[in-house]
């Protein structure tokens, strides 16, 4: 995007789509270069003294991230989401768990608010109809997700269903829960786009130098 040197404002009209000199600076501040500038009007001449984090241009410019967004912790997100196998079929309460255990503390609203910025772009899609199936079961505060088949699941809400109007939504969701060994949950499996690939590529490629740069 930008290199260690000096630009014209002419330049970086061009290359930030910006007009005025005001939002030429703020785009570099919320990008987070390190800049100065001399000189009036036209014959301003604007100094970049460094490069931010590539991950933090791409997510800005490319995902419509934020500027004030923490970065590490979307760009680990994404890193265990593409690159470590089995981590995104995980309940997202387990993804939060998994990246706390490595540092990087995140709620399971907040993944799966950032996880909504790829699928908005369509580099990811979630499926309607293919589900992974869990019983929840919570022992010290502590959530432990089993996966069971779609038939227990099922079985699970046919009983529930079955004894709620006579017995009462508690104990139905009891003998619900008796059943299948937990309370119940479903999570979407997902699919990376085929006409975004290169996308996703040019994605995990920034992370990794961006992980490489530290």
């Amino acid at each position: 995007m930008l290199e260690v040197r000096d630009y014209s404002i002419a330049e970086l009209r061009e290359i930030l789509g910006t007009k005025e000199k005001q939002g030429i600076d703020r785009k570099l501040k919320g990008y987070g270069f390190k800049f100065c500038s001399t000189g009036w009007g036209e014959r301003r001449i604007y100094t970049i003294k460094s490069i931010p984090d590539p991950f933090r241009i791409y997510a800005i410019t490319k995902l419509g991230v934020p500027p004030q967004a923490d970065f590490t912790i979307i760009r680990n997100l994404y890193f265990y989401f593409f690159c470590v196998e089995g981590f995104a079929e995980m309940p997202y309460v387990e993804m939060e768990a998994i990246l706390e255990e490595d540092g990087t503390k995140v709620s399971s609203k907040t993944i799966s608010k950032w996880l909504k910025y790829l699928e908005r772009l369509e580099y990811i899609s979630f499926s309607r109809s293919d589900f992974t199936y869990y019983a929840i079961t919570k022992e010290n505060g502590i959530k432990n997700y089993k996966e069971i088949s779609r038939e227990l699941y099922l079985e699970g809400w046919h009983i529930y269903f079955d004894c709620k109007d006579e017995e009462g939504t508690h104990s139905a969701y009891v003998k619900m829960t008796h059943h299948i060994g937990g309370h119940p949950y479903k999570k979407a499996q997902f699919t990376e786009n085929l006409f975004h690939l290169k996308d996703i590529e040019e994605l995990i490629e920034t992370i990794n130098d961006s992980f490489l740069d530290e």
